[in-house]
């Protein structure tokens, strides 16, 4: 169900990938550049908002590429070694999964923590 539902989330934002690629090369820059005094950002005020949507913007990557493409369940049809084949690729996806979701939860707790000490500069 959950492998089901990242597939149907990311068929549903494949139009986003090239703003969610855009997003994160602007958050990169402006990391780079706030991280080592380049150009207009020369304070480190923005370094930790971009930090944070440049981790976002990777999670949003990772959601549009890897789950749009989830083999189905295979039917009685299929050869033992087919069912097996389908079961060890989709394991594979339910463990990319599970640590999508474990990468998510972290990236929203530090999310609030980045911005808890960004706000109160």
């Amino acid at each position: 169900m959950m492998l089901e539902t990242l597939s149907f989330i990311s068929s549903k934002l494949q139009w986003l990938r090239p703003v969610v690629m855009l997003f994160g090369l602007i958050f990169l820059g402006l990391f780079c550049s706030s991280l080592f005094d380049i150009g207009h950002f020369i304070e480190e005020v923005y370094l930790i908002p971009s930090l944070a949507g440049l981790i976002w913007s990777v999670l949003f990557f990772i959601l549009i590429n890897a789950f749009e493409n989830i083999p189905i369940k295979p039917d009685r049809k299929f050869a033992f070694f087919s069912k097996m084949k389908y079961w060890f690729v989709r394991l594979g996806y339910k463990i990319l999964s599970v640590i999508f979701l474990l990468m998510s939860v972290a990236g929203l707790i530090l999310s609030f923590r980045l911005f808890s000490v960004w706000f109160t500069q």
